[in-house]
């Protein structure tokens, strides 16, 4: 996502909690090798519809997972934890 470039995955429980179904990423079934295929035709014969959501993702790797959110959301994690 970070890379502005669509994103086709299986829709696994941590895949749908990163991703937007349809709008930052293109959600498949877990082991659906044909349906990947064909998204992936499509995405290259629409080349708007690609760009639309590679652009989503990057915006939400922006908003979601910039380094320095995800340091503070660390730094909160481990003052909270307790020495063993």
């Amino acid at each position: 996502m970070a890379a502005a470039l669509p994103v086709l995955a299986s829709a696994t429980p941590d895949v749908c909690e990163i991703c937007e179904a349809d709008r930052t990423a293109l959600l498949i079934k877990v082991g659906d090798p044909r349906t990947a295929s064909a998204i992936l035709l499509q995405l290259l014969d629409d080349q708007a519809h690609a760009r639309q959501l590679g652009q989503a993702g990057l915006a939400r790797a922006r908003e979601k997972f910039e380094p320095v959110k995800i340091r503070k959301i660390l730094r909160e994690i481990y003052d909270q934890a307790k020495p063993l």
